[in-house]
């Protein structure tokens, strides 16, 4: 099994953040266990180990043997969904708290708020912008 740092480790090599919330990385490991691709975690870990050992270009030895792999390939798209979206691809997609949709880097990439969060008051849609 692995620990919530060494999941925010892999986390930040498969996706290419290097700023992922601690507190965030351990709710999503728990999220994780609970989908059948996680039984392949340490697998990912130590094929993620031997990659960086071995030095080289990463990217092309993750695409090869990571990505080729079918096992491991769900459970780098179960953590990416996770990372982006908050969510899971298992029977309760969205089983996670609301902030795990809130904090998705998929709104950070956009430059845009999730809907139903805008961060203004009430009824602020209403008016024109200050800017």
């Amino acid at each position: 099994m692995i620990s919530p740092a060494e999941f925010r480790r892999l986390s930040k090599t498969l996706i290419g953040e290097p700023q992922l919330d601690p507190t965030l990385a351990e709710q999503y490991l728990q999220r994780l266990r609970a989908t059948p691709e996680a039984k392949a975690l340490p697998r990912l870990a130590a094929e993620l180990d031997a990659i960086a050992k071995a030095g080289g270009d990463s990217d092309a030895a993750i695409k090869a043997q990571i990505l080729g792999d079918d096992e491991l390939r769900a459970l780098v798209k179960a953590i990416v969904l996770l990372w982006y979206l908050g969510k899971t691809a298992g029977p309760d997609p969205y089983g996670g708290r609301p902030e795990h949709y809130f904090q998705g880097l998929f709104w950070k990439i956009v430059h845009a708020h999730p809907p139903a969060l805008s961060g203004g008051y009430s009824g602020h849609w209403a008016y024109p912008p200050d800017n």
